[in-house]
């Protein structure tokens, strides 16, 4: 699919699923790039998304850069299945972050499974389980927390707790 944005007198028929090619061709403009692109996907589903994320994201670097006082909290809300230390920030925010982008990436209108077992609208399911924390507990990171448990428990919820 590059070849034929790169020499479309060359070649006739090209095919890429879910390939980046605006931002490999630096034709992206800058509010499509992909994180913008998640964001809005989020966004669809209920505009207070996005915001929710944000917060939760926020209120985890908050607790992390208290320090160790704050730790227990970040272990008991990501319902990890040991103490949360230092050294495992970037792990999981990066393990919150995937699952966000992964379930807008299978945003599909039926369940899958190949990924683990999303729900059809998976996006639409997170953003719904965000509401419903929000609501119950008006904790933005509890709300992120709920969501990523989506994606890497599935629809069986048989996990307890998360290494």
């Amino acid at each position: 699919a590059w070849m034929r944005i790169r020499y479309p007198q060359l070649v006739d028929i090209a095919l890429a699923a879910s390939s980046p090619l605006p931002m490999m061709a630096k034709t992206a403009k800058p509010e499509q790039t992909f994180f913008q692109i998640v964001t809005n996907d989020f966004e669809m589903s209920d505009e207070q998304c996005p915001t929710i994320v944000r917060n939760g994201f926020s209120k985890l670097y908050r607790l992390y850069h208290q320090g160790s006082s704050s730790f227990d909290q970040i272990t008991e809300t990501f319902k990890l299945c040991s103490a949360f230390n230092e050294s495992q920030f970037d792990h999981l925010v990066g393990w919150v972050r995937n699952a966000m982008l992964t379930m807008a990436m299978v945003d599909y209108p039926y369940s899958a499974e190949f990924l683990g077992s999303l729900p059809a609208w998976p996006v639409d399911a997170a953003c719904k389980i965000m509401l419903n924390e929000m609501t119950k507990s008006n904790d933005p990171m509890k709300a992120i927390a709920e969501a990523a448990g989506l994606f890497y428990n599935g629809t069986s919820g048989q996990k307890k707790c998360f290494k």
